[in-house]
Formats: structure tokens, C-alpha cells, sequence
């Protein structure tokens, strides 16, 4: 089972479009792998919803109690990087997945 780090724009696009692609990409990790997100993309992913939709914040918050995640280290070899095109995280030194 791999772990698999999501990006940030994957995690919005799936709690705010649950019958998207990125929803069904995000839903075929947590069924076949170990999803992991680094404390940069949780930050992220907080400050953008509360910037761009601020009345989402508590479903947000649901959204989080109901996902099964672990944290990853940057930098963490183990972790495979799944993310959209033409994102970038900084904060993470993972191979990238398509």
C-alpha cells in the first residue's frame, strides 16, 4: 500500500465538487492506499477555503473529521505526490504521480 500525499488544489476541488475527477481521485486513494498531507497543504487548503468561500469553513471542518490522512514529513521518500497540473508545493520533496 503507498502512501500518497495529495495537493492542495485536489483536497478543494474535491470537498467543494464531490462528483469530480478530483473527488474520484481522491476517493480511489483512500480506498487503495494510505492518504498522507503535509502541514503545508492543511494550512493551505484552511487559508484559501476561508479566503475564497469563508462559509465553508465549518463544513470544512466536517470535511477533515471524516477523512481517513496521516501527516507526512517533507522530504519523506516513502510518499508518492499526487497533484493537479500546474500546482506547486513548496513545502514537499515527493515524487510526483499521475
Amino acid at each position: 500500500m503507498s502512501r500518497v500525499l495529495v495537493d492542495t488544489n485536489v483536497i478543494v476541488s474535491a470537498f467543494l465538487f464531490p462528483n469530480s475527477t478530483p473527488a474520484r481521485a481522491l476517493a480511489l486513494v483512500l480506498d487503495e492506499h494510505r492518504l498522507v498531507l503535509s502541514r503545508w497543504v492543511i494550512d493551505e487548503l484552511h487559508e484559501v477555503i476561508e479566503r475564497k468561500w469563508p462559509d465553508r469553513g465549518p463544513a470544512l471542518e466536517g470535511f477533515f473529521l471524516e477523512l481517513d490522512y496521516g501527516l507526512a514529513e517533507p522530504g519523506d521518500p516513502s510518499v508518492v505526490h499526487l497533484r493537479s497540473e500546474g500546482s506547486a508545493d513548496p513545502g514537499c520533496g515527493h515524487r510526483r504521480s499521475r
